[in-house]
């Protein structure tokens, strides 16, 4: 055991000493975790300062370099002993991704130039030679900037069967999972199994694309996280079935054995040729002298989970399309978008049993800096179709001036009644077969209008003085619609 910080070597003043690192949701694939360092150091000296820990900590296990650490928040007080919470490189990656590249069909950005950028934004080397090939020079067209990096290499990672990990030199990596032993060992001091896991499908399932290889199976299937944007081909899931076709594991918890040099997230171990666990889940501590103990988890998830992702809300950048499924509710949407800073162009389709409805929602930054929004929400039942649509206008002041209107038919026997004018309008249009009559919301008759042989004129409703609910009414010239226009 030895702690570096920089070149100042903090092994003698060690007391305490755990470091965990874990698949979340116990995945076998599209993980990007980051190791947690917890030491305690003697510092009665106060020779551990503020500047000494502006260095990064180099950490060995048995005779092996484990990785590189950084101290994210500084203690508030330097005392006789100091605990600290350090972690490795990956933490860097906990940003949005703030995307600068163009996402259209002219500059067919890849997956590799993503990585090349998301490295330099969060200032880590990130190793892409052993991704495959098929995965690198994949062409992405759309973009979310509320995601961090870590969600996308998460993400990146998965698309090749992989996960992605710090190494000893606190560079990215991409590792694929074990499908043999790699360390074979009879000194398990505990250990509980459960049951034997044999992958026999890969698949990817949003709720409305399933992808999935081979379509059969009597084995455990591994799930593609549902929210992986990437994910759009069942060749990807065949890969990643072919790579692992043979994987067999027991499921086991509450392992704890000597430490093992090297040993990362992702080996199998085998345990006295009595059965095989792969490592999702690692805890070492340090007791004293040379060596580590290991605690140790291999629980596998044997359904399908949503996963969780972090996301961020300043400076979007979004363009995509996205499918969302809500068995619950029984919903589906599909939502398209475009939004840069604070221009923004949405549109969402919503089916349920009960009704549709499409919403269109623009903001646009005008040249005085206000913003102008458009909103407009069509709703379609089984005897109704109701829409409103709402202008707003955001001054630099913060002043916000908003303008409504819309529009309510329900079908009724032989007639449709017609909600004209914005939310706080009176006016109804009551439309028979030979003619509309106008009536307010207690339904009280306001005009008529007889509509044979009508071709172009104006009707007064309400009160002539102040000309309020004014409306210039025409047809069409096959005189099959009527079309209401307010006007002062």
């Amino acid at each position: 055991m030895q702690i570096m910080c920089g070149s100042t070597d903090l092994t003698n003043r060690l007391l305490s000493y755990k470091r965990k690192v874990y698949f979340p949701e116990h995945k076998l694939i599209g993980n990007a975790p980051t190791a947690k360092l917890d030491i305690e150091l003697l510092n009665e000296d106060s020779a551990i300062t503020e500047a000494l820990l502006q260095n990064a900590f180099t950490v060995t296990e048995g005779s092996v370099v484990t990785g590189v650490f950084s101290v994210v928040e500084k203690p508030q007080k330097y005392t006789k002993k100091l605990s600290l919470e350090l972690y490795d490189n990956m933490c860097k990656t906990d940003i949005p991704y703030k995307s600068q590249l163009v996402y259209d069909e002219e500059h067919n950005i890849t997956i590799l130039q993503q990585l090349t950028e998301m490295s330099t934004l969060a200032g880590v080397v990130i190793n892409t030679a052993d991704l495959p090939t098929s995965v690198l020079t994949k062409v992405i067209g759309w973009i979310d900037t509320t995601y961090s990096i870590r969600t996308y290499i998460a993400w990146i990672a998965e698309l090749a069967g992989m996960n992605a990990m710090c190494d000893s030199t606190g560079t990215i990596r991409f590792y694929d999972l074990s499908t043999t032993a790699d360390i074979a060992t009879d000194t398990l001091s505990d250990y509980s199994t459960e049951e034997v896991w044999t992958l026999g499908k890969v698949r990817f399932d949003d709720g409305l694309n399933i992808y999935e290889y081979p379509e059969q199976t009597e084995d455990n299937t591994l799930y593609i996280s549902n929210k992986n944007l990437y994910f759009d081909s069942t060749d990807y899931a065949e890969a990643i079935y072919t790579k692992y076709n043979g994987l067999s594991v027991m499921i086991a918890d509450k392992i704890r054995m000597p430490s093992v040099d090297a040993l990362r997230l992702g080996q199998i171990i085998n345990y006295n040729s009595e059965f095989s666990f792969i490592v999702l889940d690692l805890t070492s501590t340090y007791t004293g002298g040379s060596y580590c103990d290991f605690d140790i988890s291999g629980l596998l998830e044997s359904k399908e989970t949503e996963g969780t992702v972090v996301r961020y809300d300043d400076s979007v950048r979004i363009r995509k399309i996205q499918t969302i499924v809500d068995q619950l509710n029984g919903e589906l949407s599909i939502i398209a978008q475009n939004v840069e800073g604070n221009n923004s162009f949405i549109s969402q389709f919503t089916v349920s049993p009960e009704q549709i409805t499409s919403t269109v929602e623009n903001a646009v930054v005008q040249e005085d800096l206000s913003i102008y929004t458009t909103k407009t929400e069509l709703k379609q039942e089984s005897d109704k179709i109701s829409g409103e649509l709402t202008q707003t206008i955001q001054g630099v002041d913060g002043k916000v001036e908003t303008i409504k209107g819309g529009v309510d038919v329900t079908m009724s026997g032989d007639q449709t009644i017609v909600t004209i004018g914005n939310s706080a309008s009176d006016v109804r249009g009551q439309f028979t077969n030979t003619g509309v009559n106008f009536i307010d919301k207690q339904n009280q008759k306001l005009a008529w209008l007889d509509t044979e042989g009508l071709g172009s004129k104006e009707l007064s409703v309400g009160d002539a003085t102040t000309k309020t609910n004014r409306w210039r009414i025409f047809t069409r010239e096959n005189g099959s619609h009527l079309t209401f226009t307010r006007h002062n």
